[in-house]
């Protein structure tokens, strides 16, 4: 029937900001895990019951048939031999029934905590991206991101791997008819490039499309003022600020609830 799960990676964020972040907190723990309940509070409160349950519409399904598809297929087991690494069965993909239910109760549970329509189809997209495995989704992008088929070390190259490894993600996207490969014969490097379903599917979803700037995102502080009152919550004052959601396309906060 399929996977039950759906990842949703963090986005990079700078690691010497990090660090100093951390170091910073060291003695506000008890206001910060204040300031979090709260947070988590002021979601719980105002969730739109009626959206929890809320079936999708035309273009909804058409969306979500097209995303689970691409994604199982991203993510969907090729078995190879254990020593030499070779290609030895290609099994039928992951049914993709399951994960669209999943996307779906992902969907209107996001706006029904208050995200707007873009940023819960934004949500959804990218969770269905990241329950790729990293190098094949890194590999797909790639390939989507050209015109013209490329060969396997100016994939690897991009990717930062080496040729081998970037040639096996390539190989299993292939399997599965994520990406075409096309033989130049012995002696010239493979060509690669997305197939003709793959662009089909990905087109139809403009939140998988966006581009992603590569920046780290910045580490998001639990409140702007350090050590006051509002802060810590020590006057009995609601923290009521919205809530952010970030997401490795732009590294960029998106209000979600108030």
């Amino acid at each position: 029937m399929g996977e039950r799960f759906v990842f949703y990676r963090l986005p990079a964020v700078d690691p010497e900001t990090q660090v100093r972040r951390a170091l910073a907190h060291v003695g506000r723990e008890s206001a910060m895990r204040a300031e979090l309940t709260t947070a988590v509070r002021v979601v719980l409160e105002s969730v739109d019951r009626d959206r929890l349950t809320a079936h999708a519409d035309a273009v909804t399904a058409d969306r979500l048939v097209s995303l689970a598809m691409l994604a199982v297929r991203c993510r969907s087991a090729v078995d190879r031999d254990s020593f030499h690494r070779d290609i030895e069965l290609i099994p039928e993909p992951e049914a993709p029934a399951r994960l669209a239910l999943v996307l779906l109760r992902l969907l209107n549970a996001t706006r029904a905590i208050g995200a707007d329509h873009a940023t819960a189809w934004r949500i959804v997209a990218k969770c269905a991206l990241d329950s790729m495995p990293a190098l094949r989704r890194a590999a797909l992008e790639e390939l989507l991101r050209r015109d013209l088929p490329a060969s396997t070390t100016a994939i690897s190259e991009s990717l930062g791997y080496p040729t081998t490894t970037a040639r096996r993600a390539l190989e299993d996207l292939a399997a599965h008819g994520i990406a075409t490969r096309q033989a130049q014969g012995q002696g010239h490097a493979d060509l690669w490039s997305a197939s003709d379903w793959t662009r089909d599917r990905w087109g139809t979803v403009p939140e998988m499309s966006g581009d992603r700037d590569g920046a780290p995102a910045t580490v998001p502080e639990m409140s702007e003022g350090g050590g006051s009152e509002h802060e810590s919550g020590a006057a009995g004052t609601p923290i009521t600020s919205p809530l952010s959601v970030f997401d490795d396309f732009s590294g960029t906060p998106s209000r979600v609830a108030s």
